[in-house]
């Protein structure tokens, strides 16, 4: 099967991986719990053994691809820094091993930038130049894509939405800073908010949440309107930076898409400048959970 590839998606979670060809077609697909607990060289070694067995399943893939969690040095492969959700990965030669392992070329680069190409490419934002991608789940990532070409920065790190600064005396963010927007409007945060507001005695998990504002619940979806109008709030700076056309919204809390959006959007439109205003709409992702493993595909390509 010349014309397929392997794509694997690194999480905190999960690791899933799929035989993909150029259609952006599954056509197998594996998943298994990343277990970062067991420390960074275990989460490798599954990683490498789920790749071989796709590889062993469809002989002849061209490449592999790669969208991990964290900074990724795209051209080396390597993991420049991850949070705690990866203990230990920072430093992680991805490319290097998987590329000794199996034999075969290998792209690697963050999970968002890989959701964000196959969005533009298959997904919401196909036909699109300008287009800002977030991913709102237990963190808040993001990246940019320009006429087709992911936008990286000076150094390569280029769309971490989360950390926007939102307030300078905030809550304290993971990356150490406080009132970034991660710090507000991720899953937990959202449930977290909840609770307190609900006077529960500890979070409770983030879809009876949604449950409870769909069923009207006014704490829960208040809980949901403020991290909406956050989120808004934040992608409004870069509306008014880089004059977008869309702006794509994935991630597991877009399991509440009908209570984080009309919020999310109000608030864009009420902090956006008119000619930009004008010219963007906020969408939701396409693609579902599919779509890192999709980028990765494309990411492969690019090492055939």
């Amino acid at each position: 099967m010349p014309d397929t590839v392997i794509a694997l998606d690194i999480g905190g979670t999960k690791v899933a991986g799929a035989v993909v060809d150029r259609q952006g077609m599954l056509l197998r697909r594996e998943q298994v719990a990343t277990n970062a607990a067991a420390g960074p060289y275990t989460l490798m070694a599954t990683i490498i053994a789920l790749a071989t067995r796709l590889r062993d399943a469809f002989p002849g893939v061209a490449a592999i691809g790669v969208g991990s969690a964290g900074q990724i040095d795209h051209l080396t492969g390597r993991v420049i820094y991850a949070n705690q959700h990866l203990p230990g990965w920072t430093g992680m030669e991805i490319g290097r091993r998987l590329g000794a392992a199996l034999a075969l070329p290998v792209a690697v680069d963050n999970d968002v930038n890989a959701m964000a190409l196959a969005e533009v490419t298959h997904g919401a934002g196909k036909g699109r130049r300008v287009v800002i991608v977030a991913a709102v789940g237990t963190g808040i990532g993001g990246a940019i894509v320009l006429d087709g070409h992911l936008f990286r920065g000076a150094s390569g790190v280029a769309g971490e939405l989360g950390h926007i600064p939102l307030a300078a005396a905030g809550p304290r963010c993971v990356c150490g800073n406080r009132g970034c927007l991660e710090s507000y409007a991720t899953g937990p945060r959202i449930a977290a908010a909840y609770a307190r507001a609900a006077g529960l005695e500890r979070p409770i998990a983030l879809p009876e949440v949604v449950t409870r504002a769909l069923n009207g619940d006014k704490a829960a979806h208040l809980a949901f309107a403020r991290a909406g109008e956050r989120i808004g709030r934040a992608l409004a700076g870069l509306v008014n930076t880089l004059n977008p056309d869309a702006i794509i919204i994935g991630g597991g809390v877009m399991a509440a898409g009908d209570l984080l959006l009309p919020p999310l959007r109000a608030a864009l439109r009420r902090h956006s400048l008119g000619p930009a205003c004008s010219a963007v709409v906020a969408l939701p992702a396409a693609l579902g959970t599919d779509a890192g493993l999709i980028g990765a595909a494309l990411l492969a390509r690019q090492r055939e």
